[in-house]
């Protein structure tokens, strides 16, 4: 096997950046497959300090990283302080308040890189990790309009995720958007991995044995 995952570095820093180069988002050309808003070096540097960050490497190279913020991240952020704009739907966010929460916040793996299963792992790895620090819900936002970007739509489903509502929001590179809100309790993650471990084939094997922790 030559795709491993390791915890991120302060000396990944160059090549984060460079992945988020790589899927910038063009105004002009949206594309197909997804694309990353990013973050500053700064602010990626601080993601490696105290959240939760993972990288993929292949054949030695990192190629790949997902970030997720922990609970007293997540509760200090503008995300948490606007919850009540969300336009919610099927989830009463008063009733996951007084359990830990997590914000699975960024994947990307660069572009021409064909590693299904070490990108489905990727991200697995960085909820697996905040399930073993005790998080009991993990939300993430993907962009709506006005590029609708699903690319991860499919896992997020696979592990038990669901879109509970809608969110207006401005970003400096597209302007004003709409951000669907996407929650995955743990039960219904750690009862998506069982039904995995049980059903899945080979592929799915692969990549449940890359993402264990």
């Amino acid at each position: 096997m030559t795709e491993r995952l390791r915890a991120a570095t302060q000396g990944d820093l160059d090549a984060m950046l460079g992945i988020k180069h790589a899927l910038r988002v063009q105004r002009e050309d949206p594309g197909a497959g997804g694309f990353l808003l990013g973050a500053s070096e700064p602010e990626y540097a601080a993601m490696i300090e105290f959240g939760v960050v993972e990288i993929l490497e292949h054949a030695g190279e990192p190629v790949g990283f997902a970030i997720a913020a922990r609970d007293a991240a997540v509760r200090a952020s503008d995300l948490w302080r606007r919850r009540l704009q969300v336009r919610w739907r099927g989830l009463d966010p008063a009733s996951v308040e007084h359990e830990r929460v997590a914000y699975f916040d960024q994947l990307a793996v660069r572009p021409g890189v064909r590693m299904r299963a070490g990108a489905a792992a990727l991200a697995l790895r960085v909820v697996l990790r905040l399930l073993a620090e005790g998080h009991r819900h993990v939300f993430a936002t993907t962009v709506l309009r006005p590029i609708d970007n699903r690319a991860a739509w499919g896992l997020l489903a696979r592990i038990g995720g669901v879109v509970v509502g809608e969110l207006d929001e401005v970003h400096p590179a597209i302007g004003p958007l709409v951000s669907a809100v996407h929650h995955a309790s743990a039960d219904r993650i750690l009862a998506a991995l069982d039904r995995a471990e049980r059903c899945g084939g080979p592929a799915v094997r692969r990549t449940l044995a890359l993402a264990r922790l």
